[in-house]
């Protein structure tokens, strides 16, 4: 019996498609916290030690680039930028409370314009006009007392808003507001008060504390809008497509 040759013709494999996952950038609160307090740590840093060199040897244009009590100088400039980034996230956060029709989005809004207010402040320095504002009035005093005003004003006018948000999130942004006012205010009075000294380095650490408390309360609070933004808004990151 003739045994019949047999072939297996191999079937047509079946193209494969892949299916990537999208490339995007992971929001990281706590990795931009420990970058923003870094670059604060260094700009101290720059501060005191551009004083000492000037102290030493008259270097005036360095210290005028990292002296925090100029208006045009990189800390300065580095504070502005935190506020307005801060102002930024914050709008984003209204709006998506707007969308969903929260109630609470008004307090985002006006959250948002007290911080960008603050941001062209750092550059400007108008704020400073608030001892001619208390002259005008018949009030003695600097503009440190109208700025503790303010600031008690707002604060109980945002009691209801930080009722409702997460405790977690209530927490961070009363922490970096006390380290925020500590620096403005409480320091700022200590500051002032050595305004006409000739500034030395023991001197120039008072300045470099207000500064640097100011910049640590404003990165607490964005580690704050962070984690909003992230545990409670579900944005997890930035999608690239």
């Amino acid at each position: 019996m003739a045994q019949a040759n047999s072939k297996i013709i191999p079937l047509p494999q079946r193209a494969r498609t892949e299916s990537r996952a999208p490339a995007g950038i992971r929001l990281r609160p706590y990795l931009i916290f420990a970058f923003l307090v870094a670059i604060s740590v260094v700009l101290a840093a720059a501060d005191l030690i551009t004083l000492a060199l000037d102290t030493a040897f008259g270097s005036v244009q360095l210290r005028e680039a990292f002296n925090v009590d100029e208006e045009q100088s990189i800390p300065t400039w580095f504070s502005s930028i935190q506020l307005f980034a801060a102002s930024l996230l914050v709008v984003l956060i209204a709006w998506l409370d707007e969308h969903r029709r929260s109630q609470h989005a008004r307090y985002w809004w006006f959250l948002a314009a007290i911080l960008l207010v603050l941001s062209v402040d750092e550059v400007v320095g108008f704020h400073e006009n608030g001892s001619l504002v208390l002259k005008n009035l018949g009030v003695g005093g600097d503009w440190v007392v109208l700025g503790a005003v303010v600031a008690a004003v707002v604060g109980i006018a945002f009691i209801p808003f930080l009722l409702v948000l997460p405790r977690q999130i209530t927490a961070l942004f009363i922490c970096g507001g006390v380290l925020l006012l500590s620096g403005a205010l409480a320091v700022e009075v200590w500051d002032l008060s050595i305004l006409d000294e000739e500034k030395t380095f023991l001197l120039g650490l008072v300045p470099a504390t207000e500064e640097f408390l100011e910049r640590l309360g404003i990165s607490v609070f964005i580690l704050g809008l962070l984690i909003y933004m992230r545990e409670h808004l579900g944005l997890r990151g930035l999608v690239l497509n």
